[in-house]
């Protein structure tokens, strides 16, 4: 639940003056001063941009840990960031894990995904994934696309000896995929094409999620739709200029898959007219992506409405 902060106006507006008017921004600092967690979490900000001061990392430090100490949430997890990189202190990641753990525990989601990144990575503390996976679900309970991602792929692979869980997989997939998390759209055609307690997969669903995937950029979704084209697989049909065009723009990203794949095989697979017609089409579809327009309606070259 978010908690209204009926004060917190008057510091905005406070801090927009601060550049003109320095009897406000003294003002502010004194009210900051008097133990108000709020002004004090604003100034930190403040100084930590260099909006309307000149920037000063160690005096957004001072701040910050001033409001931190009035119990400013905000100004924990930032208190937390600054330890973490070693801004306006020394490097401490210690103390940073402390921070965000703070604040986490109030149910501040940004320091619940950074607490969950010090768990998976062993900074700060020790390296604990299921103590990460406890943390990243509370911040993807909070709509973190990121934490939803981690978790998919945590769940799908079993990393860092949490049980393979598939449905659990799909499930935070899933609510990434729907925030427009390319990695997450590609696994959920990974997940959509494999049979799960019993049930066949549906090549048709994983064949939409590897397009969402690929027209977001994923390397990995543009290598399976261009196979799809290539084979005329789960209702994409078949089109060899299509399929270079997309196994091309995974290439050019150095995506493994692609390069081993046009390497060793292109002069096999595609005649050189087929290549010649997929370099155009490329061509044509960044054209018109840089563009933003789409003469066809908005589909990408080669796209089934």
């Amino acid at each position: 639940m978010c908690r209204k902060l009926p004060r917190l106006a008057p510091y905005i507006a406070a801090l927009s003056l601060c550049a003109c008017h320095p009897s406000v921004f003294d003002q502010l600092k004194q009210t900051a001063s008097n133990g108000d967690g709020e002004a004090a979490f604003q100034l930190g900000k403040d100084y930590e941009t260099g909006n309307g001061v000149a920037q000063d990392y160690a005096q957004a430090f001072d701040w910050y840990s001033k409001g931190a100490a009035a119990g400013n949430v905000k100004a924990e997890t930032n208190l937390g960031i600054l330890y973490a990189k070693g801004l306006g202190t020394a490097r401490d990641p210690g103390k940073s894990a402390e921070w965000f753990r703070k604040a986490a525990e109030q149910g501040t989601g940004p320091a619940e995904m950074d607490l969950a990144i010090d768990y998976s990575t062993g900074t700060g503390v020790a390296k604990d994934m299921k103590q990460a996976v406890v943390w990243f679900e509370k911040a993807a309970g909070q709509g973190n696309k990121t934490a939803q991602n981690r978790l998919a792929y945590i769940y799908y692979g079993g990393l860092g000896g949490v049980a393979k869980d598939f449905a659990a997989s799909k499930k935070w997939a899933l609510m990434a995929a729907n925030q427009g998390v390319p990695t997450s759209e590609y696994l959920m055609g990974l997940i959509c094409r494999t049979t799960f307690d019993g049930q066949p997969g549906d090549g048709k669903e994983a064949a939409k999620w590897f397009r969402k995937a690929a027209e977001n950029g994923n390397a990995l979704g543009q290598f399976q739709l261009g196979m799809l084209y290539l084979g005329g697989k789960d209702g994409v049909e078949k089109d060899p200029v299509s399929a270079f065009m997309w196994l091309k723009m995974s290439y050019d990203q150095n995506e493994p898959l692609a390069v081993n794949f046009l390497d060793q095989g292109a002069d096999v697979v595609f005649t050189k007219e087929q290549m010649q017609q997929g370099m155009q089409l490329l061509a044509q579809y960044r054209k018109e992506r840089d563009s933003g327009s789409s003469p066809d309606g908005g589909s990408a070259p080669g796209q089934q409405d």
